[in-house]
Parts: structure tokens; C-alpha cells; sequence
């Protein structure tokens, strides 16, 4: 009798290899379907927000327009560039008041200073002349 080997047994059969690249080719298709619905729901999302831009700047350009409608009139033109700008229209003149103040002259000055002196001097109480006199000698600065 000669040498036979032992029957092997198969580590997997067919049945089990088709079922394992079935299964692995779901979890691959269900990753990818997921990432593209995330995708999807993002790019939603921003097209959303475009709208609503759209429709804001839409908005924004119709107050655009009625503001300029509203500056063309010139009962609104006339008043803002006459008081605000000090614009005029041509050949007109313009003519400025000047409030003129009164300067002191500078003996007036000194005068006022030399009379609020003796105000202040009479004013003072007697306790304060008495400690000016023994703190500074009797001679004023």
C-alpha cells in the first residue's frame, strides 16, 4: 500500500466567498449612497442660502430704486444741496452774516482783574487775614 493523503477539508466553500463579496459590495454601495446624500443635503443647504441672497439683493435693489426716484425730485435735491453742501444755482449769489463778538480791550481786562482783587480781599474772613499775616510775614505774593 502505497502513501495516501488525508482528504482536506475546504476553508470556504463557494457559497460562503459569493456571500462575503456580496455583503462587502452593500457596505461599499451604502458608504458611497450615504456620502452622496450628505452631499446632496449640503448642496441643498447652499443653494437655499443663494436664494435668500437673491431675494435680499432683489429687495435691497428695489429701495435702491425708489431711494433714486426719490432724489431725482427736486423739491428734495434743492433744499439738501442748498443747506447741507451750500450749493447754488447759477447766478445766484451767496451772502454770509458774520456775528461780529466784542474783544475786551486789554485795560478792561485789567480792570476786572483788579476789582474782582479787591472784592476778594473784602471777603475774606478775619481768622484767614490773621494766618496769612503770621505764615507769610505780612507780605502778600
Amino acid at each position: 500500500m502505497g502513501y495516501q493523503p488525508l482528504p482536506q477539508k475546504q476553508l470556504f466553500t463557494v457559497r460562503q466567498i459569493v456571500a462575503a463579496i456580496s455583503i462587502i459590495a452593500c457596505l461599499v454601495f451604502i458608504i458611497s449612497y450615504s456620502g452622496r446624500i450628505i452631499m446632496d443635503r449640503k448642496v441643498q443647504a447652499r443653494q437655499e442660502k443663494l436664494e435668500q441672497g437673491v431675494e435680499e439683493a432683489k429687495a435691497f435693489g428695489a429701495t435702491i430704486k425708489d431711494m433714486i426716484a426719490h432724489i431725482d425730485d427736486q423739491d428734495i435735491v434743492e433744499p439738501y444741496a442748498r443747506n447741507e453742501r451750500g450749493m447754488q444755482q447759477p447766478g445766484e449769489q451767496t451772502v454770509a452774516q458774520l456775528l461780529m463778538e466784542q474783544v475786551p480791550s486789554a485795560a478792561a481786562e485789567q480792570d476786572a482783574a483788579v476789582e474782582t482783587e479787591v472784592q476778594d480781599e473784602e471777603n475774606v474772613p478775619n481768622w484767614r487775614l490773621w494766618w496769612d499775616f503770621v505764615i507769610t510775614g505780612g507780605n502778600k505774593q
